[in-house]
C-alpha cells in the first residue's frame, strides 16, 4: 500500500483533529493487552515484555491486538541485547590464518547481526511511540468544556461581524 499509514482516531483526537469526518466512528476499540509474557520468549524478552509494556498500558497505547507485534519487538530487544554481550565478549573483529599462512582480521559476524537486530528493535519502538521523535507527532489537547460553534458565534458577536 502507498503513502503514509492511516492514523488511529484516537491519535487524531489527541492531535486536536476538528473534522468529524476524519475520525473512524467504526475504528475497533481493543482491549488492554496483557503482561503474561509469551513462552516463546526468552528471559531477557520476557523482562523486556514487562518492562516496556507497563509503560506502554501507563499511557494507554498497549491493546491486545498490538501482542504480537510487541512479541517482536520484545524478541527482537532480546537478540540484539544477547548479540551486544557476544561483540563485547568475543570484540568487533578476529584473527584468521589464511591457506597461505597470512594473518587477516575478519568482522565478528555477530556484529552484522547485532545491527541488524537493532534496526528491527528501532523501528518497532517507533511504531509503538516509544522514541522522543514518535511521541512528539502527538500532543494531548485539554478536553474541549464548550462547544466550539457556540465559542465563535460568541466571537463573532463580540466584533460585530455577524449580523
Amino acid at each position: 500500500m502507498a503513502g503514509r499509514p492511516k492514523k488511529p482516531s484516537a491519535l487524531k483526537v489527541l492531535e486536536g483533529t476538528k473534522r468529524s469526518d476524519r475520525i473512524n466512528p467504526n475504528e475497533p476499540q481493543p482491549d488492554d493487552g496483557s503482561l503474561t509474557p509469551p513462552d516463546h520468549l526468552t528471559d531477557i524478552g520476557k523482562e523486556a515484555w514487562l518492562d516496556m509494556g507497563n509503560k506502554l498500558l501507563r499511557v494507554g497505547v498497549f491493546s491486545n491486538t498490538d501482542e504480537s507485534g510487541f512479541a517482536l519487538l520484545c524478541d527482537s530487544w532480546a537478540e540484539w541485547r544477547e548479540l551486544r554481550e557476544q561483540v563485547k565478549a568475543q570484540g568487533y573483529t578476529y584473527e584468521q590464518t589464511t591457506a597461505t599462512g597470512e594473518m587477516m582480521i575478519r568482522a565478528n559476524p555477530a556484529v552484522t547481526l547485532a545491527s541488524d537486530a537493532f534496526k528491527r528493535v528501532k523501528g518497532l519502538l517507533i511504531e509503538f511511540g516509544m522514541t522522543p521523535a514518535s511521541r512528539a507527532k502527538v500532543s494531548a489537547k485539554q478536553a474541549v468544556t464548550t462547544d466550539p460553534l457556540e465559542e465563535f458565534m460568541s466571537r463573532g458577536a463580540r466584533n460585530g461581524s455577524h449580523k
